[in-house]
């Protein structure tokens, strides 16, 4: 008994005013060593007591023990969630960053290929212009040595005519004369001599003389205005060059012809000619057209003069400064030659060239 009241008397004197889990805990064991102590002394209302605080206080630990614990696991589960949430973000920011340099490297190549392809673009599109130079250089030699062999034949048809008539006027009508001038000599010295017989029948020969040079030379004009060379003249020269110039299916050149059926006096056959290879040679150059239609038509003693194509066209009111001044210079040769010169041009449908010169 008297250790049993020693210990009560201990038990009573500790007091635990502080708080805490620590300290909560030491009291809810002090209530169990109470409820035990009076539980041996046989005491049952203090036993009884003691007990119930002990399990109250147990129950408010374990309510407290049980907070703490969702607190920490609340603690932990917000904790995790705002790792999970920055791993998202970061994931996010990573895939965006992945999305960014992706459209980034995608326009990068797509701008180096754009570039690439325009620059192929331009490329081809310079060795076209500069394949296009060399067959309008090409063209335009070609024009130029046709033009230069079609006036060496019509001056060769020239040299060789005026051979012919020298030859014509030296062995026929030469000879003729010289026996007229014999004729005439003899009947000059002898007129008064009456020795001399057949005088009238001299006179008789040389009148026939005369008769017989006068038709030579009527012979020799007629074979010269008569076209017996009139396959060297200016429609097979214009042929030759339509022939030459024309280049496959890019280009086609077609000649007509009406009532040119005699040549024309050379000089002027020569200055259409070159008329004509001048607008062919500008339509090549600057129209961009794949058919050219050349007519000529002789009418009324006027030579009609038509070339049209199918090519871009242009403003005639308004003349290119490059194509103006050949136009010009063609104009101005008309004019010479006292025809008229008319332009009827659309842009995109092409151009008609109409040319009346008199022949």
């Amino acid at each position: 008994k008297g250790l049993l009241q020693k210990s009560e008397i201990s038990l009573n004197n500790i007091k635990i005013k502080k708080d805490g889990y620590l300290f909560k805990l030491l009291r809810t064991y002090l209530h169990f060593w109470k409820y035990k102590l009076y539980k041996t002394k046989g005491d049952s209302t203090k036993s009884l007591y003691y007990y119930n605080k002990y399990l109250i206080n147990e129950l408010k630990n374990n309510q407290a023990k049980n907070l703490q614990i969702v607190s920490e696991y609340e603690t932990k589960f917000q904790t995790a969630e705002k790792e999970k949430q920055i791993l998202i973000e970061q994931q996010k920011k990573k895939r965006n960053q992945n999305i960014a340099i992706g459209l980034g490297g995608s326009l990068f190549l797509g701008s180096v290929i754009a570039i690439l392809i325009y620059r192929n673009t331009k490329r081809k599109q310079r060795i076209a212009e500069q394949e296009r130079e060399i067959e309008i250089q090409k063209t335009e030699k070609l024009l130029r040595e046709q033009e230069l062999t079609a006036i060496d034949a019509m001056i060769s048809g020239q040299e060789k005519e005026r051979q012919r008539l020298a030859n014509d006027l030296h062995d026929n009508l030469g000879s003729t004369l010289a026996t007229v001038k014999l004729h005439f000599d003899h009947l000059k010295n002898n007129r008064n001599n009456p020795k001399v017989e057949n005088i009238e029948e001299l006179y008789s020969k040389t009148n026939n003389l005369l008769d017989e040079a006068y038709q030579k030379v009527r012979t020799i004009a007629h074979e010269k205005n008569s076209g017996v060379m009139a396959k060297q003249g200016l429609l097979p020269a214009v042929r030759n060059l339509a022939k030459k110039a024309s280049n496959g299916n890019r280009l086609q050149i077609e000649v007509q012809d009406y009532g040119l059926n005699e040549r024309l006096d050379n000089a002027l056959e020569i200055s259409i000619f070159r008329i004509i290879q001048e607008l062919i040679t500008n339509t090549i150059k600057h129209a961009d057209a794949s058919e050219i239609g050349i007519s000529l038509t002789n009418h009324d003693s006027l030579l009609n003069i038509i070339v049209e194509d199918n090519g871009k066209g242009f403003n005639a009111k308004v003349l290119p400064e490059k194509d103006g001044m050949g136009l010009k210079s063609i104009e101005k040769r008309i004019e010479h030659l006292e025809g008229t010169f008319e332009i009827d041009s659309t842009i995109g449908k092409g151009t008609n060239i109409i040319i009346n010169i008199p022949i």
